[in-house]
């Protein structure tokens, strides 16, 4: 009924499971839970708004610090620093949280991918992340109810879109092709059915 584009597929009769039953097929034998997914993504995206957010106060502080011999209030520099150390312990505070979750990912080929994904420093990046935040017309905080419904919705076609673009490698074009290309030649050579 619900299909993944690329990896993860519904278990069982996804819609009506109760959240925390509802599960998911990575392959042909790893299942995950779906509420550790939507957790995962769910604070992914928390550490990226805390990120903005830290720069923008950072950016509000160089103005100030500027501005500050020309009568900048000494209290509003001082409010700005707080705040850039608020968000930045509280990214890292998300942050420990997001790897006490990712260690509970199934060990193997999804996690591996989890792993390979977050090696590109630009992997959140994504145009399936893009094209989300595009349609929340950037707003983050205040559509987090919103998205929250939207992962947890019995029809799994936005989490679906979500987990793949959170938890797998792009795609690199050709390479599927000729992987299958080189494996049938290895399978002949060597006579294995």
């Amino acid at each position: 009924m619900f299909g993944s584009v690329k990896g993860f597929e519904p278990v069982g009769n996804y819609a009506k499971e109760k959240v925390k039953n509802r599960k998911f097929q990575y392959g042909k034998d790893v299942q995950c839970s779906s509420d550790l997914l939507v957790a995962i993504i769910i604070l992914e995206q928390a550490i990226q708004e805390l990120a903005q957010l830290e720069d923008q106060w950072k950016e509000e502080h160089q103005a100030s610090l500027k501005s500050f011999s020309q009568g900048e209030d000494m209290a509003w520099i001082q409010e700005c620093e707080e705040m850039i150390m608020y968000h930045r312990n509280l990214g890292d505070w998300v942050g420990r949280i997001l790897y006490h979750l990712e260690v509970r990912l199934p060990r193997g080929t999804l996690k591996n991918s989890y792993d390979k994904l977050r090696e590109d420093p630009t992997w959140y990046l994504r145009k399936e992340l893009v094209k989300d935040c595009v349609a929340k017309d950037g707003q983050l905080f205040e559509l987090r109810d919103l998205m929250v419904e939207n992962l947890n919705d019995p029809d799994p076609t936005y989490l679906l879109a979500m987990a793949d673009a959170y938890f797998l490698p792009p795609e690199t074009p050709g390479l599927k092709g000729n992987v299958v290309r080189m494996c049938k030649q290895i399978k002949k050579a060597f006579k294995i059915n």
